[in-house]
């Protein structure tokens, strides 16, 4: 048979000790995350400055207009569409039209949608 007997006196002092050990442990714990990230952000606001300061290559892209014809769909309605610069079979030209992209052929008429 175990017998368990709970003493009658509280250790209070055991107890404040602990409670004072851990709050100081957790204070170091926070204080030197705080440096970390006090020290990470100063590094960081260093390196921004330093991007910052230097120059930037910027480029001037010619872009060709876009060619735009009016097409007749399967419904028999005029449409504006824009060619696509890619090679196709002759005397089909593929154009992207809101609907999505379609193959034309010479008279302006859709031949085939692709949706």
């Amino acid at each position: 048979m175990v017998h368990a007997e709970i003493p009658q006196r509280r250790p209070w002092l055991t107890v404040a000790w602990l409670v004072t050990f851990a709050f100081a442990a957790l204070m170091s714990v926070l204080n030197l995350y705080v440096g970390v990230m006090i020290a990470g952000m100063a590094i960081m606001a260093l390196v921004a400055l330093a991007l910052g300061v230097a120059p930037r290559a910027s480029a001037q892209v010619p872009w060709r207009a876009s060619v735009r014809r009016s097409i007749t769909t399967d419904e028999q309605l005029a449409q504006v569409a824009f060619v696509v610069p890619a090679e196709s079979t002759p005397g089909y030209t593929p154009m992207l039209t809101r609907n999505g992209y379609v193959l034309v052929n010479e008279a302006g008429s859709v031949v085939y949608t692709l949706k």
